[in-house]
C-alpha cells in the first residue's frame, strides 16, 4: 500500500470519512496524530501528487485533519499543499490553513501572497 494511501485510510478513519470532527485527542498531545505525521515523512513525489489531487475533493472536516497534520510538516511539499488549500479550498478550509501559512508567507512568491491575501479579503467581507 502507498504512503499516500495510508493516509488517507488514516485521516478517514479518524474523521469517520470526512463527516465527523476530530475527536478531541487530535491535537492535545496524545499521540494520535503522529501515526499520520509518520506517513508524510516517508511521501515519496508520486505521494505529494497524488495527495494534492486528493484533498480537493474532500470535505471540510477531512481537510481540517490534513491540516493539522500538515502543518507538524517542514517540508516544502506540505507548504505548497497548505497554500493550495488557501488557494484553492473552501473558505472554511482556507481559514484553518492561513493560520500555519502566515507562518511561512513571507517567503512566498509575491504573487502569491497577493493571492493569498485577496482570498482572506473577499471571506472576511463575506462573514461581516
Amino acid at each position: 500500500m502507498e504512503n499516500c494511501d495510508r493516509l488517507i485510510q488514516f485521516i478517514d478513519r479518524h474523521t469517520n470519512r470526512g463527516t465527523e470532527e476530530l475527536p478531541e485527542i487530535f491535537g492535545e498531545g496524545v499521540g494520535v496524530e503522529d501515526l499520520g505525521v509518520e506517513y508524510l515523512e516517508r511521501f515519496l513525489d508520486r505521494d505529494w501528487v497524488q495527495l494534492q489531487s486528493y484533498w480537493q475533493s474532500q470535505s471540510d472536516l477531512w481537510i481540517e485533519a490534513l491540516i493539522l497534520l500538515l502543518r507538524d510538516m517542514d517540508l516544502a511539499q506540505s507548504r505548497d499543499i497548505l497554500v493550495n488549500i488557501v488557494l484553492l479550498g473552501s473558505d472554511e478550509s482556507a481559514l484553518n490553513a492561513i493560520e500555519y501559512v502566515r507562518d511561512f508567507i513571507g517567503a512566498l512568491n509575491p504573487e502569491v501572497r497577493d493571492r493569498i491575501e485577496a482570498k482572506m479579503s473577499t471571506i472576511v467581507l463575506k462573514r461581516f
